[in-house]
């Protein structure tokens, strides 16, 4: 049997996201919230976006997260959350890692790539 390329290493494995910065859209409860917990204790530093700033705080002091109020349908809220976040940190570069063109996810993922997009030089 031939080795998958296409599939990358899980981002949940011990110690893969050391050096490595996240960003959860959604990350108040649900899906986002787990994705976040996994994430920093796998050693990703993880800025973590929602419009639910309570919670947002409650899971800064669970996990050591990076909150960020937003509200990813807003352009305005993205644009002042991608200039908090490359305050922070070096320029993103999902090209990296996710497989093909861009012009062939983004249409589908605009809402939850909006932020990555931004960050990325």
């Amino acid at each position: 049997m031939t080795e998958n390329t296409h599939i990358p290493a899980s981002p949940f494995l011990p110690t893969t996201g050391v050096g490595k910065v996240a960003v959860v859209t959604g990350a108040s409860s649900g899906i986002g919230r787990a994705t976040v917990h996994q994430l920093v204790a796998t050693g990703w530093t993880v800025y973590a976006l929602a419009r639910r700033t309570d919670r947002l705080y409650t899971l800064q002091q669970e996990t050591g997260a990076h909150p960020v109020t937003c509200d990813v349908t807003n352009e305005t809220a993205v644009a002042f959350a991608a200039e908090q976040i490359l305050g922070e940190q070096e320029p993103l570069t999902p090209w990296s890692i996710l497989p093909g063109e861009p012009s062939a996810w983004i249409p589908s993922r605009r809402v939850s790539l909006k932020i990555t997009c931004r960050c990325t030089a």
